[in-house]
């Protein structure tokens, strides 16, 4: 008793796993919408269908591993 049990720390959820599992969930929105850019849509119908910001959107085709799928899919 006394210290070992603390209330508040057993309802943070534990950070690793969930920012996991986020950042999957963003990889496979960002592929997404690589490929509605790659299509030709503007930043803004992606954000529309993707249900996000465009400022959301340019994040997404700004990361490095996106990018270079952008590119190859472009050439």
């Amino acid at each position: 008793s006394g210290m070992g049990f603390q209330k508040g720390n057993k309802l943070s959820p534990p950070p690793p796993k969930r920012f996991k599992g986020d950042s999957f969930v963003t990889y496979c929105r960002a592929r997404r919408a690589a490929q509605l850019y790659v299509f030709g849509l503007s930043h803004e119908d992606i954000a529309k269908l993707l249900g996000c910001s465009s400022r959301t959107v340019r994040n997404y085709l700004d990361m490095p591993e996106i990018r270079e799928r952008v590119n190859t899919m472009l050439e």
